[in-house]
């Protein structure tokens, strides 16, 4: 404890008593069922110890497959989300350790009870943010990247100030390797890194290693441990060689093996154009004053100019982590809500402020009552500011916890039982609708074994090379009659994936064409059905037919009555898109199901689907007009 600086127990105290407190209240907002987007695959993934996405996520994949077996809750899920929880919390107690550190040996002030008040402050007001928050509620690597953020971040300030100390850059050096197979956006710390090398050691680094001859042998020990620490990223190419049944990328060639560490797929997505730099930039600047509830942009500022004058270089520092995670984020071409994640470096960097300008208010408030309470000016400004920073923390949390509260996520779960209660025993279902529905099957599927007679495509996971080949392997009896059709777009595919010339509408053809062959060949021994989002151009001969929240795909036209129950949804979540599209799709598949019972006479069952759309979605426009059209005189009833 003593290398760190902490030398007195109360300090250790202070920050697992925030950790605690943190994690106790994640626990009561903790999500009890699998959460939207990649939290289903993110969970299965860890469980069957496959490969995740792009970039891979190999350090949290291994930690959550050993977590995953500790008996804390009897699904795995809970189990995850647990552990997603502990990681956010620990890092919070890591970012007070990491506030107090610079506070006290960097702008210099002594160690008090303010001081370790300003450095709680600032992590909580961080930790109760959207951005931050929600991450721990729902499995996701984020928390883990929250973790390494402040724990970096401690060890790199610990080191500078150390000068050429080995051992201690050595560590950083592994840490931060660590962190960069959790994920890659560690990166974005490094020039930040770099400037506070050559502002704060890089004069003493030169005259040591010019009179001691230690210059090679530093940067050699420094480079073989963050080495050590990336390494673990071949873990990937050693799981894929396994063959698991969650293998994306298949990264079991250095081909594909680098394309799926450095996210390749994703490249198209960045510094694609002003427009999106400036759309993204409006929504970091309107998120950031709700999230922290204004009145932390105060002690932002007055921490940012307070921290200028004390010490300059550290600031610039803290500046440039915040600048360079901002301008990476909002070059990122994806929606708004996936794009806040991206920020938490800029978060956990603008915490130094924050505290800075809570010491300010404290040294503030401590002169202008020094007329009135004289000697105890010193406890009577801790009693107001401490009250006033608290209520602060308590207000935001108010403010947020409805944004963020995993327990209604479980729309994501109860969406997915419903779409299979619609498929009839060994269905095949094709489908899109990763956030809420192929996300979470993947964990209900592979873990839970829910509806293992069941297989469901994703749609355009089929458009890359990796996912057919696995389909090939993994479910000869599907994809088998299909072999020469899914030959001919692997080869056309593949090119486009290299990056050599390729012929777009080909390509297309054979893509549609390899998907239409496997409905139609699949079509004669069970039955194929696909979500309602899924384009015509898919099996364009044959028929589809509404049963339940599928479209079933057969040759011929018919219909029979499956029962929708819809969830009553939360009207407080309005704003979430996720919930709002769910609800969407409940009205759509119930709207076409009302449509077909009415073509066949069915008036009674129409009448019934339309009530249920409405139900879930009482804007629904197709399901108001066919309403009337059926029964004019009920619509005012309504």
């Amino acid at each position: 404890m003593k290398h760190f600086g902490c030398r007195s127990l109360r300090v250790w105290t202070i920050i697992l008593l925030v950790s605690t407190g943190v994690f106790l209240l994640d626990l009561q907002f903790l999500a009890r069922s699998v959460g939207t987007v990649d939290a289903g695959e993110l969970a299965a993934v860890a469980a069957t110890f496959g490969v995740a996405h792009p970039t891979g996520y190999p350090l949290f994949t291994i930690v959550a497959h050993l977590w995953s077996f500790v008996p804390v809750a009897s699904r795995i899920i809970v189990r995850l989300n647990i552990l997603t929880a502990f990681l956010s919390a620990a890092g919070v107690g890591l970012l007070v350790a990491w506030l107090r550190f610079l506070l006290v040996h960097y702008l210099e002030w002594k160690e008090t009870f303010h001081l370790y008040a300003a450095a709680a402050a600032g992590a909580l007001v961080i930790a109760f943010t959207t951005v931050y928050w929600s991450q721990a509620l729902s499995v996701e690597v984020y928390a883990l990247h929250e973790l390494f953020l402040s724990l970096v971040f401690l060890l790199f300030f610990w080191a500078l100030r150390s000068g050429t100390d080995e051992h201690r850059w050595a560590l950083l050096a592994y840490v931060l390797g660590l962190s960069f197979t959790n994920h890659m956006t560690t990166i974005l710390s490094i020039p930040g890194m770099i400037l506070a090398f050559f502002l704060f050691a890089g004069k003493k680094w030169r005259l040591i290693s010019t009179s001691r001859g230690v210059h090679s042998r530093w940067i050699i020990s420094i480079a073989l441990f963050f080495f050590l620490g990336v390494s673990l990223y071949l873990t990937l190419m050693l799981r894929a060689h396994a063959h698991p049944v969650l293998n994306w990328g298949n990264p079991s060639t250095i081909e594909r093996f680098f394309n799926h560490v450095t996210g390749k797929q994703y490249r198209s997505w960045m510094f694609s154009s002003t427009e999106v730099a400036l759309r993204q930039l409006q929504h970091f600047v309107a998120l950031v004053p709700r999230d922290v509830l204004y009145f932390p942009i105060g002690l932002w500022l007055a921490g940012f100019i307070v921290a200028l004058r004390r010490n300059w270089r550290v600031s610039l520092v803290i500046l440039t982590f915040i600048v360079m995670c901002i301008g990476y984020a909002i070059n990122f071409d994806v929606e708004n809500k996936d794009i806040d994640s991206y920020l938490l470096l800029a978060y956990v960097s603008s915490a130094f402020f924050i505290s800075v300008g809570a010491m300010w208010l404290f040294e503030s408030v401590e002169k202008v009552f020094s007329a009135q309470f004289g000697s105890r000016r010193r406890l009577w400004s801790a009693v107001v500011v401490s009250f006033v920073l608290l209520g602060a923390v308590a207000a935001e949390g108010f403010a947020n916890y409805l944004k963020v509260d995993g327990r209604r996520e479980a729309f994501a779960e109860r969406y997915t039982h419903d779409v299979l209660a619609s498929a009839q025993p060994n269905a095949l279902i094709i489908s899109y609708q990763w956030d809420y529905f192929v996300s979470p099957f993947f964990y209900l599927h592979y873990v839970e074994q829910v509806r293992p007679d069941v297989v469901v495509l994703d749609k355009e996971l089929m458009r890359r090379s990796w996912y057919v080949e696995g389909l090939l392997s993994h479910y000869p009896e599907i994809i088998g009659k299909s072999t020469e059709e899914c030959r001919a777009f692997l080869h056309e595919v593949k090119k486009f994936e290299r990056d050599e010339p390729y012929d777009g509408a080909i390509l297309d053809r054979l893509y549609y064409g390899m998907i239409t062959s496997v409905v139609e060949m699949n079509m004669k021994v069970r039955p194929v059905y696909v979500t309602y989002e899924v384009e015509p151009q898919v099996a364009p001969k044959e028929f589809r037919v509404p049963e339940g929240l599928l479209l079933r795909i057969q040759p011929y036209q018919s219909w029979h009555p499956v029962d929708v129950q819809v969830p009553d949804f939360d009207l407080r979540d309005k704003d979430d898109p996720l919930l709002n599209q769910v609800r969407r799709w409940y009205a759509v598949a119930l709207t076409q199901n009302a449509r077909a019972a009415y073509w066949q006479g069915e008036v009674i069952h129409a009448r019934n689907y339309l009530i249920k759309a409405l139900h879930a979605d009482s804007t629904f426009t197709p399901a108001l007009n066919l309403m009337r059209q059926m029964v004019p005189d009920q619509v005012g009833d309504r």
